[in-house]
């Protein structure tokens, strides 16, 4: 809509901000495709028609001034604090952008791009390595293996084929077993650790731990990468109005496009 608007109008400053909010409407969308970690060719889709917008904005500029379109420097115009007043842009659009909402976390059987990154990166990280069941090793441990006996002196004379047979058993005076097992520290300390924190996934870690541990936090921060990789929640609907557009960075960007003028625009526009 904001297209044949913008074609309908043409060369009037209607058109021109149609035209701008054709633009700042494309770049939101390429951010909420980027949220969805959609395909790479629609992502570079997107790109090439937000350059398009772009070029499209400074023709349709240098057209109405009746110039070449050039970039000087210093943006020109008014010194005022907003690139947008009630007076220059009159004009309320609503954009809307949606995609399936998953409300749990269902176990997806199809591999995806955004979820092979996830995996190569809990792959390569220095603080938890995957390990195959083939090459795992466990915690390392001691042993304490002694005679079964009060005393050194209260083992009978078993020949050493004798110590182990079925006769020398958990209720015989005498045998060969294990005492204890002591188990060394764990190399991190296990606990909670949220996905989230401050509304962006956890940080991980400066710090390295041992290799073949596994480093809680770390962990933590791949699960939300790759739940936010598969799943996102619907966005909400964004209205443009002119208060609106003076606190949106991306439409202060694009308009910054569009001020940029030559010396023979400013002259053109000044009348001289």
């Amino acid at each position: 809509m904001l297209k044949l608007a913008a074609a309908k109008h043409g060369l009037t400053n209607e058109g021109a901000a149609y035209t701008l909010l054709a633009a700042v409407s494309e770049e939101r969308l390429t951010a909420a495709l980027a949220a969805a970690k959609v395909s790479l060719e629609t992502l570079l889709s997107s790109n090439d028609e937000i350059n398009r917008r772009r070029g499209q904005l400074d023709g349709r500029r240098a057209t109405w001034q009746g110039a070449v379109a050039t970039y000087s420097d210093t943006a020109k115009g008014s010194k005022g604090r907003n690139l947008f007043t009630s007076e220059n842009l009159r004009c309320t659009v609503g954009v809307q952008f949606s995609h399936e909402e998953q409300p749990d976390c269902p176990h997806t059987n199809t591999p995806t791009p955004a979820m092979a990154t996830v995996a190569r990166d809990v792959q390569t990280t220095k603080n938890y390595k995957g390990i195959p069941d083939n090459a795992f090793v466990g915690p390392k441990h001691k042993n304490d293996i002694i005679s079964k006996g009060s005393t050194e002196t209260s083992i009978t004379n078993y020949d050493r084929q004798y110590a182990c047979a079925d006769a020398a058993n958990s209720a015989a005076a005498n045998g060969l077993g294990l005492s204890k097992v002591e188990l060394e520290a764990p190399t991190v300390t296990t606990g909670n650790q949220p996905t989230n924190e401050d509304a962006e996934c956890t940080k991980f870690l400066g710090s390295e731990s041992k290799d073949n541990s596994i480093n809680i936090k770390r962990t933590a921060a791949a699960i939300c990468r790759a739940q936010r990789a598969t799943y996102s929640k619907q966005a909400s609907i964004s209205t443009l109005t002119v208060t609106q557009l003076i606190d949106d960075p991306l439409a202060q960007k694009m308009a910054l496009l569009a001020l940029h003028e030559s010396a023979a625009e400013k002259r053109m526009r000044s009348g001289n």
